[in-house]
């Protein structure tokens, strides 16, 4: 992902997430995303969403 995050969008995916609670899911993206900001990797975020705003991670 240090390779490429300069030079193309990343999108952070997680796969069975309809498997997991709401709560689980929330703890999941709060630790990807702060995995991704401690490494230093800029990740793609799409458009406004109602339930999650990545800003405040």
């Amino acid at each position: 992902m240090k390779l490429f995050h300069e030079r193309v969008n990343l999108v952070p995916i997680i796969t069975k997430s309809d498997t997991l609670s709401e709560k689980e899911l929330w703890i999941l993206k709060k630790r990807m995303v702060r995995q991704l900001k401690l490494n230093g990797i800029i990740f793609h975020t799409f458009g406004k969403d109602s339930r999650v705003s990545w800003k405040h991670w």
